[in-house]
């Protein structure tokens, strides 16, 4: 009887050390990984704000959210002027419409446009970016469009302008055309769109070889 009582108070004893040590090593466990996890959180922090003050290590400008355009008037001008120096096109154009809208320093932008020069792509999605905010007939549209090089790219900013029914417009870009392909493209959706423009914009086909005047003729006598 003694001998089993004994065994059992051993037994006890034995699964209250294992239960402390456990317990113990437990705790430190848990305690560990939150650390862990409140060390990534604080990271994960730091370097989102670092990434929207410009401060990130890399600093290439090149991720989706690297610029937080939401948060765009807490950078001052050195911010972005770093902005447009290390910015790609996608950037530039991004950050150029954010400049234009928001009546930044003129310096700025025609920074954002000198350095956007040549990427003709960007630039007419800038425009169109514009286009669609009512920008179409500021000065800054203007000189932006005197970037733009490529014809076809010219005729779909000619398309968009249809589209909104900015007239006011079309005339300064069409006289800009020098491809007779776009010229006659051109000529042919603005008829579909505003007979009396066509009519008035004909004389961007006076130079135009034998073979599109003859287009342009039938394209008048429909």
């Amino acid at each position: 009887m003694y001998n089993w009582i004994f065994e059992g108070i051993g037994t006890q004893i034995i699964i209250l050390i294992l239960g402390i040590v456990f317990g113990v090593v437990g705790d430190r466990f848990v305690i560990k990984i939150k650390n862990n996890s409140s060390q990534s959180q604080k990271a994960g922090k730091n370097s989102i704000q670092n990434m929207y003050r410009g401060s990130n290590v890399n600093n290439n400008y090149n991720e989706k959210d690297e610029f937080d355009i939401s948060n765009f008037c807490n950078y001052n001008n050195t911010e972005i002027e770093a902005v447009i120096q290390k910015g790609n096109a996608v950037t530039l154009r991004k950050w150029c419409l954010e400049l234009i809208t928001n009546s930044k320093e003129k310096y700025l932008i025609e920074m954002c446009f000198k350095k956007m020069s040549g990427k003709d792509s960007e630039i007419k999605n800038l425009l169109f970016d514009l286009v669609d905010r009512g920008y179409e007939t500021t000065d800054y549209f203007q000189s932006l469009f005197m970037l733009l090089t490529v014809d076809p790219y010219k005729f779909k900013l000619i398309e968009k302008l249809i589209s909104l029914e900015k007239e006011n417009v079309i005339r300064d870009v069409i006289v800009t055309i020098s491809s007779p392909v776009y010229i006659f493209k051109s000529l042919e959706k603005i008829k579909d769109f505003n007979e009396q423009l066509f009519n008035d914009l004909l004389v961007v086909s006076t130079n135009l070889n034998n073979t599109y005047q003859n287009k342009i003729k039938e394209l008048m006598g429909k």
